[in-house]
């Protein structure tokens, strides 16, 4: 895929809400579990590569080296020069990696979408039979 095409699929998941920008956001979001895949810039520091590298490892967290520059991903995603977002939704996740063909990653993030879909879909059944309970 080109990096027209990378680029607008950024913008669709910043409007979304899917992505956390710049280094301290997305490595909180690391800590915290939220993030599915880390990117970082081409042109990322050395530095910056080093702490989203140890950010992966530790939360065992995905990263993709995009091949844009800082300055096309902020504006993509409506923002200044960013080396460093998180993408917070896994379906967005998969669907980067598939566009970039980054395909390392995908066996991870289907396994992790299909536990969350289950769980989503055993909440559902929890609160559809509590809800007729309480009816009755």
């Amino acid at each position: 895929m080109d990096n027209d095409n990378i680029l607008r699929f950024i913008g669709l998941m910043r409007r979304a809400g899917a992505l956390t920008l710049g280094a301290d956001a997305s490595f909180d979001a690391c800590r915290t579990g939220r993030a599915r895949l880390i990117l970082t810039a081409a042109d990322a520091s050395p530095c910056t590569r080093g702490a989203a590298a140890f950010a992966a490892r530790e939360r065992e967290t995905p990263l993709i080296v995009l091949p844009c520059g800082k300055a096309e991903l902020g504006r993509a995603a409506g923002a200044g020069d960013c080396a460093v977002m998180t993408v917070c939704d896994t379906g967005f996740a998969i669907a980067l990696c598939q566009k970039t063909g980054n395909h390392e990653p995908l066996q991870a993030l289907e396994r992790r979408q299909r536990r969350e879909q289950k769980k989503h879909r055993v909440r559902g059944k929890a609160g559809t039979s509590a809800r007729r309970g309480s009816h009755s």
